[in-house]
């Protein structure tokens, strides 16, 4: 074993015991495509991903335009959060702000995407 097996067992282990606190999250990347010719089509697909995340916090914007929540999620779950174009949560869509990875745990900051409950457009 080496050290970082080792910490992947430990995250896996803490995560288990937080299960309570589990949200299922869909993560979504949207594709379109377009055919030109006698058809003129436009074709969109969307592929998803649900993992489990943590919701660990939630702020507003001092003008209380868009709040921001902090989810964490397993590196392991996921492969490169950045390609994604919305992530869904109890039903709500938003939108990834940042992120950090240190290889185990990522921390997540999510916004409400433009139209959504939880942005307010200006």
């Amino acid at each position: 074993m080496t050290i970082k097996t080792d910490i992947f067992d430990a995250v896996d282990t803490a995560w288990s015991k937080f299960a309570s606190l589990h949200k299922s999250a869909t993560f979504v990347t949207k594709t379109a495509s377009y055919t030109f010719g006698a058809a003129n089509e436009l074709t969109t697909t969307n592929t998803t991903t649900t993992v489990n995340v943590i919701v660990v916090d939630e702020a507003k914007d001092a003008d209380g335009n868009r709040a921001k929540y902090t989810v964490y999620i397993r590196t392991n779950d996921i492969e490169d959060i950045a390609s994604y174009d919305e992530i869904t949560i109890d039903g709500l869509a938003y939108s990834l702000h940042s992120y950090k990875d240190d290889g185990f745990v990522i921390e997540a900051k999510l916004v409400g995407t433009p139209g959504g409950l939880d942005h307010v457009d200006v």
